[in-house]
C-alpha cells in the first residue's frame, strides 16, 4: 500500500524546472569550524522570509475577504506570566453566527526553532477560505509554542497540552467552536506536537476508564474502526500530519534510503536537520511521557492523514509512521509528493502546491464526514 519507489527517483521535473527558471541553486548547509550552524541568524532570516511571504500571499489571494482573525493569549500552567500567543481564523459571513463550527488546531513547523503565528497567516487563512468555498466552514487556531531558542525541550509539548486544556474549557464560548469536532494538525515539528497531544489525551482517557471500572473489559465485539478520541473536554476527530518530524524516531532511521538520498537535499539538508536536533536535545530529558516512536500505542487514534515530501530526509520516517498506523488499524490516508523537497508548500509557484491544498481540504472533509472524493479534484478554489 505504501510503495515508496516513486518517491525515491530524485528531484522531480517540476522542481528542476522551477530551479532552472528562477536560477536557483540550493547548496547544502556546511557545518563551520566548531561544528555548529549560527542558529540565531538562521532563525531570524527564516522567520523574516516566511512572514514576508505569508503577508504577500494573504494580499495577492485576497484571503482577508473571506477570513477574519483575532489574537489571544493562553495562560501557561507553569508560567502564568508568560502566556502562549494564539491566532484564530474564522470564516466571514453572518450565516455562521451562532453555529458551532469544527476547529482545526494548527501547530507550525520549523524544526522546533522557526515559526510563529505571523509565519502561518497564509496557511491558516487559505485553509479556512478553501473549506468555506466548499460549504465546509471551520475555525483554525494557530499556536505559537515556545521554540528551542526560548526554552528547552519539552517546553513546546507543555505548551501544546496547555492549549488542548484551554480549548476544552473555552473553545465553544470564546470562539464559537464545536468541542465535539476537533482536528489537530501541523507541519514538521508541529505534526509531532499534534500527534503527541492525541496520543497523550488517549492515554489519559484510557487510564480514567480503567479507574472507573477495573473489571469491565468490553462486550467482546471487535470494533471495526475507531474514529474519535472522546474525552470529557474535547472530541478529536482527525489528525493532519504534514511532512512530520518525530525526533524520537530519528535513532531508528539509521540506514534509511531517504537519509542517504537526501543528505544534501534543498530546504532541509542533513546539516540543518542536525542543528535542529542538537538544539532540541531530547537526550537531556529522561522521560517517556513525550516519546513518539515505533513502540508507541497508536491503537484508538482518530482518522489520520500523512503528507510526505519525496525529496526529504524525513520521507522514510513518515512512511514508517503510516505503516505503524495501518498496523494499529487506524483509519489513515497517505499522500506522497515524489521528488519535492521538505516544506515545498511555501513555494507557491510550484504546481503541486494546489494538489497539496486539495489534499488538505478533502482530508478535513473526510474527518468531518462531509462528502469528499480522494480519486480526483471536485473542490472549488480561491
Amino acid at each position: 500500500m505504501y510503495d515508496s519507489s516513486a518517491s525515491a527517483q530524485g528531484p522531480s521535473a517540476e522542481w528542476t524546472q522551477y530551479c532552472i527558471a528562477n536560477r536557483i541553486s540550493f547548496p547544502s548547509q556546511k557545518i563551520p569550524e566548531g561544528g555548529r550552524l549560527p542558529h540565531d541568524i538562521i532563525q531570524t532570516k527564516i522567520n523574516e522570509a516566511w512572514e514576508a511571504s505569508s503577508r504577500r500571499v494573504v494580499q495577492t489571494e485576497g484571503l482577508n475577504f473571506h477570513v477574519e482573525t483575532s489574537d489571544y493569549t493562553v495562560r501557561r500552567h507553569k508560567y502564568p506570566d508568560d502566556p502562549i500567543p494564539i491566532r484564530a481564523y474564522l470564516p466571514k459571513g453572518t450565516e455562521y453566527c451562532g453555529v458551532p463550527l469544527p476547529v482545526y488546531v494548527h501547530f507550525h513547523g520549523g524544526g522546533f526553532l522557526n515559526g510563529n503565528v505571523n509565519t502561518e497567516d497564509a496557511t491558516c487563512a487559505r485553509m479556512v477560505t478553501n473549506l468555506k468555498l466548499n460549504n465546509c466552514p471551520i475555525i483554525v487556531i494557530s499556536v505559537e509554542y515556545r521554540t528551542t531558542s526560548e526554552a528547552p525541550y519539552p517546553a513546546a509539548f507543555h505548551d501544546a497540552w496547555d492549549i488542548y486544556e484551554f480549548l476544552g474549557e473555552e473553545v465553544d464560548v470564546l470562539f464559537g467552536g464545536d468541542p465535539t469536532n476537533i482536528i489537530l494538525g501541523g507541519v514538521d515539528s508541529g505534526a509531532a506536537l499534534a500527534l503527541w497531544v492525541a496520543v497523550f489525551a488517549k492515554s489519559i482517557i484510557e487510564e480514567e476508564k480503567k479507574k472507573e471500572n477495573k473489571n469491565q473489559k468490553g462486550n467482546g465485539e471487535e470494533e471495526k474502526e475507531v474514529r474519535v478520541i472522546r474525552g470529557p473536554m474535547l472530541t478529536i476527530v482527525g489528525l493532519m500530519l504534514c511532512t512530520p518530524w518525530l525526533p524520537h524516531m530519528d535513532a531508528e532511521g539509521e540506514g534509511e534510503d531517504a537519509r542517504a538520498q537526501n543528505t544534501h537535499a534543498p530546504i532541509l539538508p542533513e546539516a540543518l536537520h542536525l542543528m535542529f536536533r542538537n538544539l532540541l536535545a531530547i537526550e537531556n530529558v529522561d522521560s517517556p511521557s513525550y516519546v513518539i516512536n515505533s513502540l508507541t500505542n497508536f491503537e484508538g487514534l482518530p482518522r489520520t492523514s500523512v503528507l510526505v515530501a519525496g525529496q526529504s530526509l524525513l520521507r522514510d520516517q513518515a512512511m514508517k509512521l503510516a505503516k505503524l498506523l495501518e498496523k494499529a488499524k487506524v483509519a489513515s490516508h497517505i499522500h506522497i509528493f515524489p521528488g519535492l523537497p521538505h516544506d515545498f508548500r511555501r513555494i507557491d509557484a510550484l504546481p503541486s502546491c494546489q494538489h497539496w491544498d486539495e489534499c488538505i481540504v478533502r482530508e478535513i472533509m473526510w474527518f468531518l464526514d462531509f462528502d469528499y472524493n480522494l480519486e480526483g479534484p471536485h473542490t472549488k478554489w480561491i
